[in-house]
């Protein structure tokens, strides 16, 4: 049979079942009209067709969906515990920050007995409300110490 003959034949579309004449270059592969309805049709049909092989052939395919997933679980659970405005300071305990606090204030003074730091500490204390009394406006540091501290 000639194959001018055989392109120039009507087919049948698989989707809409219309003749239709096919294109004379893919006539041979062509099972589908143009219409858009159609089209949409068949380019379904062929990316599940890659799918299922994708699927069904690489076992490392399969691999990488199950460790992808794996992770996404991971994350889904670290983000659940993790609450989203932990302050830093509260995995530091009471005891711990006094240490730091006095620690801090024999390093500035170069206090070494704990007579001269207690001294030093209630004189900052002191100095500390005297200041918060005289009526300034410090409720911006006394808001920064609140919120840290909660």
């Amino acid at each position: 049979m000639n194959t001018k003959v055989r392109r120039d034949r009507k087919k049948k579309c698989l989707y809409c079942r219309r003749s239709y004449v096919p294109n004379k270059y893919t006539y041979a592969t062509q099972t589908c009209c143009k219409s858009p309805a159609c089209e949409r049709a068949a380019n379904a049909v062929r990316q599940q067709r890659f799918r299922n092989r994708r699927k069904k052939d690489s076992s490392s395919y399969r691999a990488h969906l199950e460790t992808e997933a794996v992770r996404a679980k991971n994350n889904r659970l670290k983000n659940a515990v993790r609450p989203d405005h932990q302050s830093p300071l509260g995995k530091i305990s009471h005891s711990d920050l006094m240490a730091v606090v006095v620690g801090q204030i024999t390093a500035l003074t170069g206090s070494q007995t704990s007579a001269e730091c207690g001294e030093v500490i209630r004189t900052y204390k002191q100095k500390g409300q005297q200041l918060l009394r005289s009526g300034d406006d410090y409720s911006d540091v006394t808001d920064y110490f609140y919120k840290k501290s909660t």
